[in-house]
């Protein structure tokens, strides 16, 4: 803890994992005892005690700020914590853990998701695969950003059937189109989602509002 310089969490939801492990995302800039500089890294705080206690895990490997997380399970039904994480070099970091968010892996080929020249916060939740519908264990992801890379517009959601793939992020479908910002995702179930979000006519803070859609107008539009 000694060379870290501050935390901060989220914005956005954190998560409760299936064996009941609650997880913050978090981001913190690290000082090395080498350098005076600062350099921010996303992680993740957890309790496996319903909050008695709390642990850092450790920081992802590249430079990333704002975060959030979402549990998803593999074919061989095994759990995973995806982290999507804002940074400032064109595109999301992305990163899985197989551990309940200890220890994350970078995708070293991510990069399908654009950022925004400055970054800019975005949310992803996991939730049941819509053609199964005998298993509710979240296998998918739903992610919500602004699209352009230039500035903070065109709120849109972007769908990922294989997790593991960071290829595998589908177009997105802009569900506010004009100045957007930051965003919060929820899945509601029976596939239906909801989005808060920043918005407006002239600058991306002039509004927050919500969005209700549901999982067949997302596979229609993209």
């Amino acid at each position: 803890m000694k060379d870290w310089a501050t935390f901060a969490v989220g914005p956005g939801h954190g998560l409760q994992t299936h064996d009941g492990t609650l997880i913050v995302p978090v981001h913190g800039h690290y000082c090395s005892s080498r350098s005076s500089k600062s350099t921010q890294y996303a992680l993740s705080l957890c309790s496996e005690d319903q909050g008695k206690t709390w642990k850092f895990g450790e920081k992802l490997q590249t430079n990333s700020g704002e975060c959030e997380m979402a549990e998803f399970f593999d074919d061989k039904d095994k759990s995973f914590i995806y982290c999507s994480a804002r940074t400032t070099a064109g595109y999301r970091v992305e990163a899985v853990s197989p551990d309940s968010g200890n220890k994350f892996k970078h995708f070293e080929c991510a990069g399908k998701l654009v950022e925004t020249s400055t970054g800019c916060q975005g949310s992803v939740v996991s939730f049941p695969a819509q053609n199964k519908t005998e298993d509710q264990r979240p296998k998918w992801l739903l992610y919500s950003h602004p699209t352009d890379p230039g500035s903070r517009k065109d709120l849109g959601v972007y769908l990922n059937e294989s997790p593991h793939d960071p290829c595998a992020w589908s177009k997105p479908w802009i569900i506010n189109p004009g100045p957007s910002g930051y965003s919060d995702l929820v899945y509601m179930g029976d596939g239906w989602f909801a989005c808060l979000m920043e918005r407006g006519e002239k600058i991306e803070t002039e509004q927050i509002n919500l969005k209700v859609f549901s999982y067949d107008e997302i596979k229609k539009h993209i």
